[in-house]
């Protein structure tokens, strides 16, 4: 399994090093090396867990259709309800948000705990 993320990156690289931790095959590839040719480490038993609070990253946007060509199936997580990476992905995991907890809505506080709350449920999910 691969966690892949923009925003959400220590959220992404924690989840894949909890997994390994307890045996299991991870790794995090990071957007950006992704986008210039690190694809090539994903296999078609892969799953890639693309993290995104808003679920309309161009740069993830690109991504998915060249993931999907070597037959990854691509799981995202997003917090927006209506979001362009639901509409492109096998699996989709939606973490609803109202706002974050910072005054300006800005830092993503909530969403990143969210996600790692998430995450780290999954893991302990896997592993019994």
């Amino acid at each position: 399994m691969g966690c892949l993320s923009s925003c959400s990156g220590f959220v992404a690289q924690k989840i894949s090093q909890t997994l390994v931790s307890l045996g299991i095959r991870a790794g995090f590839l990071s957007l950006i090396d992704a986008l210039h040719g690190d694809i090539g480490i994903l296999n078609v038993d892969d799953i890639l867990v693309l993290f995104s609070k808003s679920g309309n990253n161009e740069e993830l946007l690109k991504l998915v259709p060249c993931v999907k060509a070597k037959g990854v199936y691509v799981i995202s997580i997003t917090s927006l309800e209506s979001n362009a990476l639901m509409g492109v992905c096998d699996f989709n995991v939606f973490l609803p948000l109202k706002r974050e907890l910072c005054p300006f809505d800005l830092a993503p506080v909530t969403s990143n705990t969210v996600q790692m709350v998430f995450g780290d449920t999954v893991v302990i999910w896997i592993e019994k």
